[in-house]
Order: C-alpha cells, then structure tokens, then sequence
C-alpha cells in the first residue's frame, strides 16, 4: 500500500491540469488591492495608477475565469446543474463572510458581500451558452452605468453605500446597485471572466491560445483607455456646468470613485475615472485584466514539473485568496495604527506604508511557503470547499469542491491533487 507521506510527494511534484497562472495573476490581484488599501491614494502617481482599480477588477474577473475552470469536469459530465449550484453556494459563502465582516470598524471598504453576490449571478448563468455570455457581458459594458444611476436616482433619501439589512429591496438596492462595489459591475467583470475561461478552457491551455486572449484583453483596454482621454475635456465641461468648481473637476476625473459615473448622458459611457464603474472604466480595467491572465498563463502553460521554492511559496499563497484577503483585512489597519503611536506619523508616514506593505508580503511569502510544506489549502478556501461537498454530493471526482480563489481541477487525474489543494 502507497503510504501517505509517498503520495504526499508525488501530488507536490505534480500540478495535474492545474492552471497555475491563475494562480500568479490571483497573488498580484490581492497585492495589488493590499497596496491601495495601505497607500489610501498618498502615494506616487504612477503608483496609484497601477494599484487603484485594476488589482480589483482583475479579482473580479478571475472570479469568472476560476467559475468555469472549477466546474469543467461537471459541465463536462453534463452535470450543469451541479456546477451552477456549487458556484452559487460558494457566492452564498462569501458573500455571508462579507456581510460579517463588513459590520467591524475599519477604513477598509469589504468588498466580500459584492463579489459574493455576483459570483450567486454568475452561478446562475454559467448553463448560458458562450455566444450569450459574451453578448449579454456587452450589453451590461453599457447598461450598468445607467442601471447605477438609475436606482439612486429613484433613491429616497439618498441611497446608502453600504449593504443595507432594513427589508430585502434594501439589501438588493445597496448591494446591486448603490454600495460602494455594485454588484452589477462586478457582475460584469465576472462574465468576461467567464469567457476568458471558457476560452482557456476549450482544450488544454496552451501559449498560443492565452496569447490571443491576451490580445483581446489589450484591444478591450485600448478602447477604455482611449475613449476616457477623448471625453476628459467634455467630461470637466459638464461636471463644471453641474456646479463643480475647475480644480475640483480635473480631481474627479483622475481620482478614485466609488461605484458610481461621474455624470449620465454619454459620461457614463466614455469617461473612464477609477472605480466608477463607467463603461470606458471597466473596458479600461477589465482589458488589463485580462491581459494579465493572458500573459501569465501563456507563460506558465508549459510547466509541468516543480516550480523553485520561492515561486512555488508564491503560487501556493495565489491559491488561497479569500484567506490572504480576510487576514490582510484586519492586518493592515493594524500595523498602520500601531506603527503611527510608535513613530511620529508625519515625519514616518511613508516609511510607515512602505514597511507596511513589506510586511505583507513577507508574510504572504510565509504562509505559501507554509501551505507549500505541509501540501494544504488556505483555511476559508478549505471551509468554502467543505460547504459546496456538503450541498453537491460528489460522484467519483471530488472537483465537484472548487476552491473560492478557483480551483483548477478538471478532471480525474487532478484528482489527487483534489484532496489536498
């Protein structure tokens, strides 16, 4: 009989059909949003640029990328019902894990009760064939802005910004379409995850496929990114004609939002600011994105032996992003306010966010390299895992279980790596 500390080896030196560039793309997601929440827009401009807004859309559509990659052996065995209903149960999850944590105090916005309801969504349409995911993800690029706008404006009093547990419309209004992440807009993002899947997924993922797919994600950017530096003049034009003074025009359009277009008509569809959920935003953003998966996929598609130890301790930790997202939740407001007693916080401030975020990666570093040694899976990626077995009895493959940061078995011979991944 093998013994188990054997078969423990072997699974270590072997990925199966893991897709291990997911795993890359979802470490640099949750660095990237653990960066904007330590900096909190002080910081270098090029900084900001690259860690406001794109690490979350990126977590985002990964989100709709793992969707597909974890329930492909189910869709595969025509089990589609299973494999919208395990989805759906993992939305359940974290979207209760959200809604918890989202009642502490902190500076950091949870994002959690978002991206669980829109994953529920997403759940729910993964039976849809690609050609509608593909049109009804166009049709939200421009709707959503507009539906956004639409609920807060039939909004009275002013619409709350963060999920609200008065009555059921309630919830629905401020989780779907006023909270500070709208639901809907995530919902967009994880739809064209979904097609990036389905792409990466038609066969085993190879360069030249992801490479395409990279392509793709670099013309959808191209046009974001085009179309808000086309409208910047008209966009301060009319936030000047709505009462804005000059200086606090051009602030709007190159700061961060939240949830929300600047102004309706064609602003909301051609101005691009950051986390405003504009359709030139998300085009900008999610085309980034995807260029990011692409090209780490394209790059690691080959890989079938170990990686070295310390992009393995990487990758592992990639696995396990809910984990790394709930701690850092807490860590940081932590390190922040316990550096600024210490230190004198004007003089130490940058020192103090620089330490800060080196900490976290010092520590993600570690816990990967923990998850590496002992061949585990990250505790809340483990406890989601459990919660879908419990609802969707597994019949002979155990990735009827997908990971939240989405597992990457697909089929039998990943099997193994099932059990412990």
């Amino acid at each position: 009989m093998t013994s188990v500390a054997s078969r423990g080896s072997r699974i270590r030196h072997s990925y199966g059909n893991r897709i291990i560039g997911l795993d890359f793309a979802r470490l640099l997601a949750i660095l990237g949003m653990i960066a904007a929440h330590v900096f909190l827009g002080k910081a270098p401009e090029v900084v900001l640029i690259a860690v406001t807004g794109f690490p979350a859309a990126l977590f985002a559509v990964l989100g709709g990328v793992s969707a597909v990659v974890s329930t492909r052996t189910m869709v595969g065995q025509g089990r589609i019902v299973a494999g919208c209903a395990s989805v759906v149960i993992r939305g359940l999850v974290i979207l209760s894990i959200g809604l918890v944590l989202g009642l502490l105090p902190n500076f950091i916005v949870m994002v959690l009760a978002y991206y669980g309801a829109a994953l529920v969504v997403t759940g729910l349409l993964l039976w849809v064939p690609t050609w509608a995911v593909t049109v009804l993800a166009t049709g939200l690029v421009i709707a959503s802005p507009y539906l956004i706008l639409l609920v807060r404006g039939a909004t009275t009093p002013d619409p709350i910004a963060v999920p609200s547990l008065d009555s059921p419309i309630s919830f629905l209004q401020t989780i779907g379409f006023t909270g500070f992440y709208p639901a809907i807009t995530w919902l967009t993002y994880m739809l064209i995850g979904v097609c990036v899947g389905r792409c990466l997924t038609a066969e085993h993922p190879s360069t030249p496929r992801a490479l395409r797919v990279a392509v793709v994600g670099a013309g959808l950017a191209a046009v974001g990114i085009a179309s808000d530096l086309m409208s910047r003049a008209m966009t301060i034009a009319q936030l000047r004609h709505d009462g804005h003074s000059l200086s606090e025009a051009h602030k709007l359009v190159t700061s961060e939002g939240f949830g929300t277009p600047l102004s309706d008509g064609w602003i909301a569809l051609l101005n691009g600011a950051t986390h405003t959920g504009s359709s030139a935003d998300i085009l900008r953003t999610a085309g980034i994105a995807v260029v990011i998966i692409g090209l780490l996929v394209a790059a690691t598609a080959q890989v079938k032996t170990p990686l070295p130890q310390p992009l393995e301790a990487f990758r592992r930790a990639g696995a396990a992003p809910l984990t790394i997202y709930v701690l850092q939740f807490g860590s940081v407001p932590i390190l922040l306010i316990g550096a600024s007693f210490l230190l004198p916080e004007n003089e130490w401030l940058p020192i103090i966010k620089i330490g800060t975020l080196l900490a976290h990666i010092v520590l993600i570093i570690a816990f990967g390299w923990i998850l590496s040694r002992s061949n585990r899976r990250g505790p809340l990626e483990a406890l989601v895992s459990a919660t879908v077995k419990t609802v969707v009895r597994p019949r002979r493959i155990l990735s009827t279980a997908p990971d939240v940061g989405g597992s990457d078995e697909g089929d039998s011979a990943s099997a193994n790596e099932a059990r412990t991944l």
